[in-house]
């Protein structure tokens, strides 16, 4: 018979129940069209239980002992774009529109000192030619590391309901990571 057609998402430490279409679910069918989390393991701070094999390698080694998992590095967009804090807030979202994000970091020369989005632009509407980023960003954002275990990344965006997170290693922006990133890389595992 072979192997079902939509096998759950192997992320170890993760569980995930099969999510029906609710009209399947009203026919008392059980044909799974998707996948969600069910659970985290709460013995796992943030990042504790994650060692890097090599600086340079992409894998982290699953301390339970299972195969290695994805790591931020793997799934990040390296040219995601990013303003300064003197650029003005219409310069941030000609640059949102463009790449098509909702989330721009803010870097000062090659620093990460913030991170802007549609939300922190809200007030400032019907002014953003003459207002500056720094005004509307928050400073100093959540970043996780590169070597950062892609579970860690999900339940991070999950928990703080965020959009995005930056990926930074001393002070220095290395990429980005969205939920949509997180759903591409997971997808080819399915």
């Amino acid at each position: 018979m072979g192997l079902p057609r939509f096998a759950a998402p192997r992320i170890p430490g993760w569980r995930f129940a099969k999510t029906a279409s609710s009209g399947a679910a009203q026919r008392g069918m059980t044909t799974a069209f998707g996948w969600h989390a069910v659970g985290l393991p709460r013995s796992h701070g943030p990042l504790a239980s994650a060692r890097v094999t090599h600086p340079r390698d992409a894998m982290v080694d699953d301390p339970t002992g299972g195969s290695p998992e994805l790591v931020a590095r793997q799934v990040m967009r390296a040219d995601s774009g990013s303003v300064a804090p003197g650029n003005s807030l219409a310069q941030a979202a000609r640059l949102m529109e463009s790449l098509g994000i909702r989330e721009v970091p803010v870097e000062d020369g090659r620093a990460l000192v913030g991170i802007l989005t549609r939300t922190d632009m809200e007030p400032y509407r019907g002014h953003f030619e003459w207002t500056t980023v720094q005004s509307a960003m928050t400073p100093d954002p959540v970043k996780v590391p590169p070597e950062a275990p892609i579970g860690e990344v999900m339940r991070l965006l999950l928990e703080r309901g965020f959009n995005s997170v930056p990926v930074s290693a001393g002070g220095e922006l290395l990429g980005m990571i969205a939920r949509s990133d997180v759903l591409r890389a997971l997808a080819p595992h399915a």
